[in-house]
């Protein structure tokens, strides 16, 4: 119930007890779910003085938090220049500038820990799989600078310096990000965490979320809870309690694989180091591993069930694109499910009468949920209203098993509308 799935990530973790903190009859903050965004959340609160209770029912870091990509990225699920497109330049560079604000805020807990052994490579590259005018690539670089963002555009010709293969056009290269290990970070932030003072709950059902007495009452396993403030961080694993929060996400999985070690093989088609993804609107992601595995990912359903031919399925994605590693054995493959909200934002918001949600990242979590966890965190405080910024996203109901359709539906036509876009169907 409470082991980690077996990914590349879980081979590489040390053993430990559960943790099962002795627990307070009341505090400042319980939070419910113990990913990134949970742990972000509980570190940012303690931080500020106040007392904290997370709980998780299985291990932190269990769900996508410890199964994702890796990737920390400015940006979320949505696009900037949708969001410049719908709320103004301002505000949307302001959201920009707050992911941005979170990736920072990943390396420094890095940093501060003395771990850079987390960080496995350095800059993304963004790939182009369609033919691109000329005036489209200097409008998107114009997006870019304004942002702040430094981005360079590579041509077929000076791609191959990066990535050899010939399913690329060209890309959008930038010294900006990182890629780590994803569960050792999610390790990393409970260490400190419980280092901080904050009391970790794994392998604890929450019941009940209720409201007695003027405060909050958490039902945490057999113990009862008294808080001034909970905060649902539950995502696409959310289950039980979460009301309107777990109605508005929906669970999307994602699926990724590491090959074996393969180092000549990987550096003759793969001299990037950094972070790899296409434009595509369901693409691929891939990048090196620390042992020169390639840990690639892609391919999205609303399925939970692991699928049967998974290693053919993504053996058969690399292959696609680099011809040379049609045959590379797969040692691991994995899935997860990422929260999605109808409006490909999160929902970081105030629900009222002490409750809280930093949840529904969309698979852009890593630098997000670090940004949400301090702006949930401020707002309780009463230090900022930085969280005003994330009002136009309210937890709107996903439309339940019908919104699981729709979402399949949505997916198979951006996939249609991607192998339209290589054979030159659309611009």
């Amino acid at each position: 119930m409470v082991a980690h799935t077996d990914s590349f990530y879980a081979s590489l973790l040390p053993k430990r007890a559960l943790y099962a903190d002795p627990v307070p009859k009341s505090v400042d903050v319980v939070v419910l779910g113990g990913g990134l965004a949970g742990l972000s959340t509980a570190v940012a609160a303690v931080e500020r003085g106040l007392s904290v209770v997370l709980c998780d029912s299985h291990r932190v870091g269990w769900g996508a938090s410890g199964r994702n990509g890796g990737f920390v990225l400015p940006g979320f699920a949505e696009s900037t220049s949708t969001l410049v497109r719908q709320l103004g330049q301002e505000h949307g560079k302001a959201l920009h500038d707050l992911s941005r604000e979170g990736c920072a805020w990943v390396e420094g807990r890095i940093a501060q820990a003395g771990t850079k052994n987390l960080i496995w490579g350095k800059g993304a590259l963004s790939l182009v799989r369609h033919k691109m005018s000329r005036k489209d690539i200097d409008t998107d670089l114009e997006a870019e600078a304004a942002l702040g963002d430094p981005v360079t555009y590579l041509d077929q010709t000076a791609l191959q310096a990066h990535v050899r293969s010939n399913r690329y056009h060209g890309g959008f290269l930038s010294q900006e990000g990182i890629h780590i290990n994803p569960l050792a970070y999610v390790e990393l932030l409970a260490t400190q965490a419980r280092q901080a003072g904050v009391v970790v709950l794994e392998n604890t059902e929450i019941s009940e979320v209720s409201k007695k007495g003027g405060s909050l009452r958490v039902r945490a396993g057999a113990a009862e809870i008294a808080a001034r403030h909970v905060v649902f961080c539950g995502s696409g694993y959310q289950t039980g309690v979460g009301g309107a929060v777990k109605r508005a996400v929906l669970p999307v999985a994602t699926y990724m694989c590491a090959t074996q070690s393969m180092p000549d093989r990987l550096t003759s088609v793969l001299p990037f180091a950094g972070c790899l993804s296409d434009t595509r609107r369901a693409g691929d992601y891939y990048r090196r591993g620390p042992d020169d595995r390639l840990l690639w990912g892609g391919r999205i359903t609303t399925r939970r069930s692991h699928p049967a031919n998974l290693s053919a399925s993504l053996r058969n994605d690399i292959a696609h694109v680099f011809p040379d590693l049609h045959d590379v054995p797969i040692d691991y493959t994995w899935m997860g499910l990422m929260g999605y909200c109808v409006h490909k934002m999160p929902l970081i918001c105030d629900l009222g009468d002490g409750l809280w949600a930093n949840t529904g990242f969309g698979g852009h979590g890593l630098n997000t949920t670090a940004i949400g966890g301090q702006i949930i965190a401020e707002a309780i405080s009463k230090e900022t209203d930085r969280i005003r910024l994330f009002e136009p996203f309210k937890a709107r109901w996903g439309g339940g098993a019908l919104g699981k359709i729709a979402t399949q539906l949505i997916y198979w036509r951006m996939q249609t509308q991607d192998r339209s876009a290589e054979k030159g169907g659309l611009s």
